[in-house]
């Protein structure tokens, strides 16, 4: 089997919105930058600069392994919410979805402080 890519709407149709929204909130943390900075040891631009430039690039690269992943055993017929294309009653996926509720609760109000 290989995996297809684009669709009839082209790679760059509607479709493409829920993987620009997950992409654009990995990054949500920007408001934190200058708490971060002060508590950064040896603080300076250009340390600051290269902790961020690190923290972002991991943060795609892990983005990027799981959506392949996701890509690569779905193909062109994955969910834009990679767990909703195994089964409901699959043990291993029902635990990743609550873990998923779990990790958003409890992190959506660190986020704020």
């Amino acid at each position: 089997y290989t995996p297809k890519f684009g669709s009839e709407n082209g790679a760059w149709g509607l479709g493409i919105l829920p993987f620009a929204c997950m992409a654009f909130e990995s990054y949500v943390m920007h408001y934190n930058s200058a708490r971060f900075y002060a508590e950064l040891k040896d603080a300076s631009l250009a340390r600051f600069g290269g902790v961020v430039t690190g923290a972002f690039g991991f943060s795609a690269m892990v983005y990027i392994a799981i959506a392949s992943i996701g890509f690569l055993t779905f193909g062109e017929n994955a969910s834009s919410y990679i767990l909703n294309n195994y089964s409901a009653v699959d043990p291993l996926a029902t635990l990743s979805r609550l873990l998923v509720a779990f990790s958003t609760l409890t992190s959506y109000p660190i986020v704020f402080i």
